[in-house]
């Protein structure tokens, strides 16, 4: 029987003990309310779909669900009056992103930023990635005990999509930080006006930074991942300035957020399942089906948005236009109807059609890139600190229902 919309009883998406532990949320939804309206309160409420098939069927569903219809519009019509003309300008600029545009806008910039991320492209920076590694790892060696996170899983990611972007190595930080600020954006909590302001005004210097970083890339025929992108603007491919500045942003979010998660992540869940550590120490092998089963138990994102353009039914449920869906990426990972013995922790497993990538049109596009990054850092990872142990049982995720990830992890070896 449907059930009825409801006044958000049940579980609170920002609540510490969900962020703490969200999968015994996911697995009563699965099984109560595998389609069920969340009211919050500060908001008008949203669908939270949390089965596989019905997340697989939305992913693919590119004509009654939109990735990115009214993000930003959401957000300005939540200011007082006074603030929606100053925010204005920044809004669109967010609704330009790859991952909130939908066809045949996102097809154009897809085809672009394709080029740049084919895996002939990625696998070419394999010798880099690996010497990379092998270099963060040698320098914490003689310390004995590092954050894992602040001194590996963070560096890394941000170096190489740098590196790809065509930026110097030292701008690398300055970069992330401004990223990591933009990216509160997709966050479901309530942004204050002091957040906001905080938010554009790294905008603003990321543009500004960009746009003096391209005008010095034009005809240098080294590769970098915006080539094909400036090219674009410059023969009029039917490609903005303002979207090209987008693209850069997406980039840098889409490239350090996951990997760092991912990489946290992962060695955390290691620790926790000793046995699979030291099936994976003695076979570096099973490294690659390891970092799937790390992307499926703990999906660095835990869902992602969806707005209904047209009312359609799922799974019994009446979706009306404009309601915004959010498709639990994480729960449907978990379903006991794809996955056997979802909830145990298992490097050999296979086949494991996990959707922490996303699928259809919006698969991620630097998935090849989070994947050789992380296979290369464990693999190194274990040759060089075979004996790495995690030094306090207190850790603490990040407080957003979106990315999932630790703030820290101290380790000794």
């Amino acid at each position: 029987m449907p059930i009825e919309k409801n006044n958000g009883e049940g579980f609170d998406l920002l609540s510490p003990d969900f962020i703490a532990n969200p999968y015994p949320v996911y697995a009563k939804l699965r099984r109560q309310a595998p389609v069920f309206w969340l009211k919050e309160s500060q908001s008008k409420g949203l669908w939270v779909v949390s089965r596989y098939r019905d997340v697989l069927r939305c992913l693919r569903n590119n004509t009654q669900l939109s990735s990115g219809r009214g993000r930003g519009s959401s957000i300005l019509n939540a200011l007082p009056e006074k603030e929606r003309r100053h925010y204005a300008g920044f809004l669109r600029f967010y609704n330009l992103w790859l991952l909130l545009t939908d066809p045949p806008k996102h097809t154009r910039l897809r085809k672009l930023s394709n080029r740049g991320f084919s895996m002939g492209n990625i696998e070419s920076f394999r010798p880099y990635i690996e010497e990379l590694v092998d270099e963060l790892l040698r320098e914490a060696l003689p310390k004995g005990r590092i954050d894992f996170l602040r001194d590996f899983a963070y560096r890394l990611p941000a170096i190489i999509i740098a590196r790809l972007l065509g930026c110097p190595r030292e701008d690398a930080e300055q970069l992330v930080e401004w990223s990591n600020d933009i990216a509160i954006l997709i966050g479901l909590k309530e942004i204050s006006l002091k957040v906001l302001h905080r938010i554009e005004k790294s905008y603003l210097s990321i543009t500004t930074y960009f746009k003096r970083h391209i005008d010095r890339l034009k005809g240098n025929p080294d590769f970098h991942v915006l080539s094909s992108l400036i090219a674009a603007v410059e023969d009029e491919e039917h490609l903005t300035r303002e979207e090209l500045y987008a693209q850069c942003v997406v980039l840098l979010v889409g490239g350090h957020e996951t990997t760092r998660n991912l990489l946290g992540n992962g060695l955390y869940l290691l620790f926790q399942h000793p046995d699979q550590m030291e099936k994976l120490k003695n076979d570096p092998d099973l490294t690659p089906l390891a970092v799937e089963e790390m992307l499926r138990f703990e999906s660095p994102v835990q869902f992602v948005g969806r707005t209904a353009v047209e009312p359609f039914e799922l799974n019994g449920q009446a979706i009306r236009e404009n309601e915004l869906i959010m498709l639990m990426i994480a729960a449907a990972n978990r379903d006991e109807e794809v996955f056997e013995n979802p909830e145990s922790f298992n490097i050999e497993r296979k086949p494991n059609k996990h959707l922490s990538f996303g699928l259809g049109v919006h698969y991620c596009l630097g998935a090849g890139l989070a994947r050789l990054q992380t296979q290369i850092a464990f693999k190194a990872l274990f040759e060089l600190m075979p004996n790495v142990a995690l030094a306090s049982e207190r850790v603490e995720w990040a407080p957003s229902p979106v990315f999932r990830g630790l703030v820290s992890m101290e380790v000794r070896f």
